[in-house]
């Protein structure tokens, strides 16, 4: 819990400087729409395959039951893809973020010596996501 204290601290500091430069809160925000949109896509993805599975799963039961056990087939599914989204959220936020955080930090290091950072290279971005 000694640790938590100075990371609350720093995240603050970290809005407030934001707050004062709001040209860089894109390099916050893109990653975060990024990430959004791949996992969205991941999540429907992985839907659109279930879909026939959970169809294939409950077939073999009567009617009256088909329509319930179906719904709990999705949920499990869906619990399961929320557990999914949280072990996986943190390495794709990573992945994407890496990049823009470098960019990030080179404007910050900007604004607080005046030295401006180099110019924007997108084989740059690309090398760096990678």
């Amino acid at each position: 819990m000694g640790s938590l204290s100075p990371g609350v601290d720093d995240i603050g500091r970290g809005f407030r400087f934001l707050n004062q430069h709001p040209r860089l809160w894109g390099w916050v925000i893109a990653p975060a729409i990024v990430t959004l949109l791949i996992l969205i896509a991941l999540v429907a993805g992985v839907s659109h395959l279930v879909d026939p599975v959970v169809d294939w799963a409950t077939g073999w039961l009567p009617g009256f039951l088909r329509g319930l056990a179906s719904a709990l087939v999705w949920l499990v599914v869906i619990i399961g893809l929320g557990a999914g989204a949280l072990f996986v959220f943190m390495a794709v936020a990573g992945i994407v973020a890496g990049p823009f955080n470098e960019l990030l930090s080179e404007a910050v290091e900007a604004r607080l010596t005046g030295v401006p950072p180099p110019r924007f290279s997108l084989a740059a971005l690309l090398r760096g996501f990678a």
